[in-house]
């Protein structure tokens, strides 16, 4: 009985769990069908095979993301428990696929959609849609676009593990890059680069992102990460008609990942040679009906660059510089190699409809430790230097606006910090707070066959420096400028479009409008071929510290006479004062260290008295280079003490010691001096004619040639010569006949006199002669000492320069492809460029060849990929301020830049395992050819990294 009793209960219990378990399936069946299901499976178009770990983003239409996530090993993706309405679902695979995507897919209750994707392959995915060749607003197909404009995409960052965006560049036409280290590195496009460069406009989510006040562009502190960007835009040629200043080289635009499309978390190890590690890690998600969308992200860097010591660089600072931190006075140069550097980015995403969105975004990024090179003060030190941004973008249809705000701090509290950023050749510290406010809107709209782009930006730029770069200019440096520009595109056939723009600026500092206008036809043959030809006049301002510098560049190449880098004095120039009687040169001044604390004549003969005061301790700190030996010293100083009331009662006239200019930089004389006017905008105007298309359905060809007339700004230099004495002979005729004369007064017999003196005048006229004894006088307020000044000059005349781009995109069979690329620079030295010489001339500061040869594998069936590249790039001259191969101004010359030849390789894969992490290893110089890629910077070796990446 109570075995049957058992059995009973057990019986009623197992049918009230049945119904409890058929109860719950119901109720999950019923809010199941209150959603609905999107599915499908994605293949390669000519294979038929699956394609695995691709992105798959569905959004909802009005706004919103529902979901990210990535299809399987056999490429199917299911994407479940959506609200009934209408989506679009977008899919991004590896390079050599195009991207696509699907609008108006209905998802109803209960019911799954089936959506199949097949990839159809490409070369160098000419389809895709660029932003920046319009300024914002106004999207377009790349193929479309009167601009030469090459895209790095985020699949091709994800796959090749690098310090920074620059590795990602390396292969891109027409870009010339000088690496400093693991991550530092100048970037421009078409030539003409510097140790400090600003040829390049560098953005970030359509945002200015150089250093405010110095608008140098440093790659190490972009604010995001590798993992967060979408694709890198880089536009070829100049681009001022719609950006304005400093955009007559190029554009190049970072831009990251919409919330929206990237739902998810992606965790990112990087890890190799010479003791790097990387990590990172980036989320983004969706809240409130999908109406916002929010991500953050960051990462930390550190890693052991390579070790180069300047030789222009002191072993010890100075003891006495009180410019110096007490900490560093008197003390060895130390350098620190350690790389180290840290960033976070947070944006938020408003989506209130469809076609509205309101983007708030702020990210900060640090330099730890790092060197980058100055083209005026040699290298820097850079510690604790952070970069602060914020920015509130709008976009409705096709309106677009935006303000930001990008701040700067150097690491330094004041001018005796010695916590930050310093300089290395005099361990002066820099301070720069500086930050730039800009505003910008833009407005499309069509009107019947023409397409019209409207806009405007204001830009504030305020320094802050703490006196450490812009010296006594300190509190009356700020600059305004504004501009606005109109482009219009009109469809004259159906294959042939006509582009016309224009833009006008005003500068604060600079008298008068800059005016930039623009002009293009483009035709389409078909949708997938594209022939141009353009012009364009650009123009660049000049930067803040062009006008503001004030500052001592290290260098004392006269006693008394230090090299001091003093901006040209905006809508002012440098007037040489005239005021003088006598002298050369029609009554031209001098300061001298000799004649203290007035204006002069420059005139050898009248600081003649107190230079003979000053030559016993001139002789006293003389290198024995100069001297021979420290016998020769003894004996020059036995001979003033001897000869020191003769020589101290002389006063000799011009006629008796003639005087000469010379240009201390490159030891030449010259005739006479010419005013310096104040610093404009220089304008340059460029031609180009240009192709981008397929030949058949594997070959993509991309052609384009420009010829640009450009301004022939010298390069920076001392600008007012030294006064030396003109003639060795008549000094030392001079100098024998007097001491004579002197001994014999003495009571010195007359033969015994003769020969003191012919022995002593040679060695002093040897000494004396190569003083200068002054520097010609300027009569600008901020010469008020015997200064040599280092300054700016405005471009006199222009010089032609001429050059072409091929890349190309070959499609093989099982995956393979080959890419090439080839740039030209017809020439890259000037000597007879207005205001240049053969000793001293105009240089483009980059290789007249460059090519890169690319040989790519990829598996899509296994998530697999390789790749080998090429890169090569001539030997070339540098001339950039203090770092040139020209001896100009350097004590110790550098060596011009060698060939470089560099062989790069890598792999990535998506390991099949859970999740699907994805594995990648890249070398960057493979066979580690130890050179350098510009002077005053290391000899790059062998890179080899490796990555490990995990995204769910």
């Amino acid at each position: 009985m109570q075995s049957d009793s058992l059995m009973a209960r057990r019986r009623t219990s197992s049918i009230r769990s049945g119904w409890v378990a058929a109860l719950g399936l119901l109720i999950a069946a019923t809010a199941g069908a209150q959603n609905g299901t999107i599915s499908g499976r994605i293949t390669e178009q000519t294979s038929g095979e699956p394609v695995t770990s691709a992105a798959v983003n569905v959004s909802r239409s009005g706004g919103g993301a529902a979901a990210a996530i990535r299809s399987l090993a056999n490429g199917t993706y299911t994407v479940t428990n959506l609200p009934a309405g209408m989506y679009t679902v977008s899919v991004t695979a590896r390079i050599g696929l195009a991207p696509k995507h699907r609008d108006s897919v209905m998802v109803r209750s209960g019911q799954t959609t089936t959506v199949d994707f097949a990839m159809a392959p490409i070369a160098r995915q000419l389809d895709q849609v660029v932003t920046t060749a319009t300024g914002g607003a106004q999207p377009e197909r790349i193929q479309d676009s009167p601009n030469p404009i090459s895209v790095v995409t985020s699949t091709q960052i994800a796959e090749r593990p690098s310090a920074s965006i620059t590795d990602h560049l390396k292969a891109v036409p027409g870009l010339s890059i000088s690496t400093g280290g693991i991550a530092q590195a100048n970037i421009v496009s078409r030539g003409f680069n510097n140790a400090f460069s600003t040829q390049m406009l560098m953005l970030q989510d359509y945002r200015y992102a150089g250093v405010p006040s110095l608008r140098v562009n440093v790659p190490l502190l972009f604010t995001g990460t590798n993992e967060d960007i979408d694709r890198i835009e880089i536009l070829q040629g100049p681009a001022a008609a719609l950006y304005g200043p400093n955009s007559g080289n190029g554009v190049l635009h970072v831009i990251t990942k919409s919330p929206f499309q990237s739902v998810g978390t992606t965790l990112t190890l990087d890890g190799g040679e010479r003791s790097m590690l990387r990590g990172s890690l980036r989320h983004a998600g969706v809240f409130g009906d999908d109406k916002f969308g929010y991500k953050l992200s960051g990462e930390y860097l550190t890693a052991k660059d390579w070790e180069y010591v300047d030789p222009n660089e002191p072993t010890v600072y100075s003891a006495t510089d009180t410019r110096i931190p007490a900490e560093r006075r008197g003390k060895p140069v130390t350098h620190d190699f350690d790389l180290k550097k840290y960033s976070g980015e947070a944006r938020l995403d408003f989506r209130p409809s469809e076609h509205t969105q309101l983007i708030s975004t702020a990210g900060l990024s640090a330099i730890g430790n790092a060197r980058e090179i100055t083209t005026t003060f040699g290298a820097a030190e850079a510690k604790n230097w952070s970069y602060l941004n914020l920015q509130e973008r709008l976009q409705h249809k096709e309106f677009f606006a935006q303000v930001f705000y990008d701040k700067s701090n150097s690491g330094n509290d004041n001018a005796q910090d010695p916590n930050g950023t310093y300089y290395l050749r005099t361990g002066i510290p820099v301070v720069d707070k500086s930050s730039i406010l800009g505003t910008q809107v833009q407005q499309g709209l069509s009107y019947g066959r023409t397409k019209f782009v409207v806009g405007g930006e204001y830009l504030a730029t305020r320094p802050q420096t703490a006196s450490t770069i812009n010296g006594r200019n300190e509190g009356n440096d700020a600059i305004n400028e504004a501009g606005g520009y109109l482009q219009t595109t009109t469809a004259l056939t159906r294959q042939i479009d006509f582009l016309a723009a224009a833009r006008v600026d005003a500068n604060s500092r600079i008298d008068g409008y800059q005016f930039s206008p623009r002009a293009a036809i483009i035709v389409h043959p078909d949708s997938n071929n594209t022939f141009r030809l353009t012009f364009n006049r650009a123009y660049s301002s000049p930067t803040s510290f062009s006008f503001f510098l004030d500052q001592y560049s290290g260098q004392t190449p006269a006693p008394g006479m230090p090299v001091q880098i003093i901006g040209n004095p905006p809508k002012e120039g440098w007037s040489f004062a005239r005021s003088c009687t006598g002298g050369t040169a029609g009554n031209l001044c001098m300061r001298s260290p000799y004649i203290p604390n007035t204006l002069a004549p420059a005139s050898a003969a009248s600081a003649f008295p107190g230079l003979v005061l000053a030559l016993p301790s001139i002789v006293q700190g003389l290198p024995l280079s100069s001297i021979g030996s420290e016998a020769n010293r003894a004996q020059l100083l036995g001979l003033l003490t001897q000869l020191g009331p003769i020589l101290r009662s002389l006063r000799p006239t011009d006629a008796q010691l003639a005087s000469v200019l010379v240009d201390l930089s490159t030891k030449q004389p010259v005739s006479g001096v010419n005013d310096y006017a104040p610093l404009s905008a220089d304008f340059a105007n460029t031609w180009e004619v240009g192709y981008k298309g397929f030949l058949g359905k594997r070959l993509g060809l991309e052609m384009d040639a420009w010829f640009q007339k450009r301004p022939a700004d010298p390069t920076a230099q001392v600008i007012n010569p030294g006064v030396l004495f003109g003639s060795p002979t008549q000094l030392a005729g001079y100098l024998g006949a007097n001491i004579t004369q002197g001994l014999i007064a003495a009571g010195l017999p007359a033969a015994q006199a003769q020969a003191t003196a012919a022995a002593a005048a040679p060695a002093l006229t040897q000494i004396m002669a190569a003083l200068p004894v002054g520097a010609t006088a300027f009569t600008n307020s901020l010469y008020d000492q015997p200064y040599l000044v280092f300054s700016y000059q405005k471009a006199t005349g222009s010089v032609n320069v001429h050059g072409f781009d091929v890349a190309t995109d070959l499609l093989l069979d099982g995956g393979w492809s080959i890419a090439a690329t080839y740039s030209n620079l017809n020439k890259n030295v000037f000597p007879d460029a207005p205001g240049a010489t053969a000793i001293n001339p105009l240089a483009a500061n980059t290789p007249k060849h460059r090519a890169t040869t690319t040989v790519r594998y990829e598996r899509q069936a296994s998530g697999f990929s390789a790749e080998v590249r090429g890169r090569y790039a001539d030997a070339f001259q540098v001339n950039s301020g203090v770092f040139n191969s020209y001896n100009i101004g350097t004590p110790i010359p550098y060596a011009p830049v060698p060939v470089n030849a560099f062989l790069d390789a890598g792999f990535s894969w998506v390991l099949p395992v859970a999740r699907a992490p994805r594995w990648s290893v890249n070398a960057s110089n493979l066979l580690n050819n130890k050179v350098a890629t510009f002077v005053g910077v290391p000899q790059i070796g062998r890179l080899l990294l490796t990555r490990l990446q995990y995204t769910y």
